[in-house]
């Protein structure tokens, strides 16, 4: 006996990717807030890395937020490029 579901229209994926990048476009967002916010009280030298007891890995305040910024960016654009390769286009 055959099945009377059918299966809903494909649709073109622009709400979907959307919905996917926007967790990163808030993060980025925030992040940019904080950094506008504390950037006057932040060490030059600021700590980025730490093993154990101690800092080893010190970058500018700028190049922090650069580096974060890029990061989240790289991210996003890998996540909608994955989605827009499994749809075709």
């Amino acid at each position: 006996m055959k099945s009377a579901l059918r299966s809903a229209r494909p649709s073109n994926g622009a709400p979907r990717a959307w919905i996917a990048v926007l967790p990163f476009v808030v993060v980025i967002m925030a992040l940019g807030a904080l950094c506008a916010g504390v950037a006057g009280r932040l060490p030059d030298p600021l700590a980025t890395h730490f093993d154990g007891d101690h800092a080893d890995g010190f970058s500018s305040a700028h190049g922090y937020l650069a580096g974060c910024l890029a990061g989240r960016l790289s991210s996003a654009g890998l996540l909608l490029g994955g989605a827009a390769a499994r749809q075709g286009g």
